[in-house]
């Protein structure tokens, strides 16, 4: 939600789009690095002009949409038989589906 003194709202939307950009960039995530929604949810707060949040969803692109509390980033390992790669969690902001910020009133 946006305090009603902080217009326009696209203002606010947009400085919480940056803050989650800005915060989820390559340069800012360590590989093995998991995401909490309450990392998410303190981000979103602290954006001037937002009075609450609500987080409908937070999940890793190609799984079911759900609202996890934590996304597991691995780092490099040993599995099956094979050396997997080390994960680095971020937001796909160029993507249709990386990220939907909407109003509430």
């Amino acid at each position: 939600m946006i305090e009603p003194d902080h217009l326009p709202q696209k203002s606010v939307l947009q400085a919480a789009r940056n803050v989650l950009v800005n915060s989820f960039a390559t340069t800012q995530r360590d590989f093995g690095q998991n995401v909490f929604a309450s990392e998410i949810l303190a981000l979103l707060q602290n954006v001037p002009g937002v009075s609450a949040v609500r987080l409908e969803a937070l999940h890793v692109h190609g799984t079911d949409v759900a609202l996890n509390q934590t996304l597991e980033a691995h780092v490099a390992r040993w599995q099956q038989g094979a050396i997997r790669p080390a994960q680095r969690l971020v937001i796909n902001a160029a993507g249709k589906d990386g990220i939907n910020l909407e109003i509430a009133l």
